[in-house]
């Protein structure tokens, strides 16, 4: 049975086999993605978050939240038509210490967090966002397009979706050394072509590359 790209959906894949594990490139798209027997499980993935180090008492993280805060806020201000600031934040996979969440809120952002091991329950389910930031998340997603119309539905119409993610375009070697594979929780590696059509079949319009590693989707009003 062919494997169906989670990106594009396309069955031109390429397999790469590495470190007893196997992965898939698409050769429509450009992504990476490790072949879902090959997942780990939720309680190895858990035990793996619980030991990163995100703590705002550490100053090279705080500054790396807040280089990632400033470069999508200077997106909000120079985009036409829309206010400095967005009126409120979701913070999807935040993770066992909610740091960016923190720290958003620490600068006057009504911001929640959100987390499917950790904080699976929003205050008010019912509530939509003006922003949803994904930062160091997306490539932990088992199935992507699933994961970008589930941010799609907590957006406002004309709402933005920020994305922090590696792409694959960065790697400076091959695939099977690229230090960004060696986590064993990363899954799903973008090309800038692949975030593009997942975001499209969420209907998020895919508004570019905005830093280093940061992307901009925005959902049709």
């Amino acid at each position: 049975m062919k494997t169906d790209c989670p990106f594009c959906l396309s069955q031109r894949i390429r397999k790469i086999e590495c470190s007893s594990l196997v992965y898939g490139n698409c050769e429509v798209c450009g992504g990476f993605f490790l072949f879902s027997r090959y997942f780990p499980s939720s309680q190895k993935s858990r035990e793996r978050y619980e030991h990163h180090n995100n703590e705002l008492s550490d100053p090279g993280y705080r500054n790396y939240l807040q280089n990632f805060i400033d470069t999508f806020l200077d997106f909000f201000r120079t985009d036409a038509g829309l206010r400095s600031r967005p009126a409120s934040i979701l913070d999807w996979g935040s993770g066992p210490v909610p740091a960016l969440t923190t720290l958003l809120q620490e600068q006057g952002f009504e911001a929640y967090p959100y987390d499917l091991h950790y904080q699976p329950v929003l205050p008010n389910a019912a509530v939509r966002f003006e922003a949803i930031v994904c930062l160091e998340v997306a490539e932990h997603f088992l199935s992507p397009r699933d994961e970008f119309r589930r941010m799609a539905d907590f957006l406002l119409p004309s709402g933005y979706l920020v994305v922090g993610t590696h792409p694959a375009e960065s790697m400076s070697c091959d695939f099977e050394k690229w230090w960004y594979r060696s986590d064993i929780t990363h899954v799903s590696f973008y090309s800038e072509k692949s975030l593009e059509i997942v975001g499209a079949s969420a209907d998020l319009v895919f508004r570019g590359k905005i830093g280093q590693f940061e992307y901009v989707f925005q959902k049709k009003g």
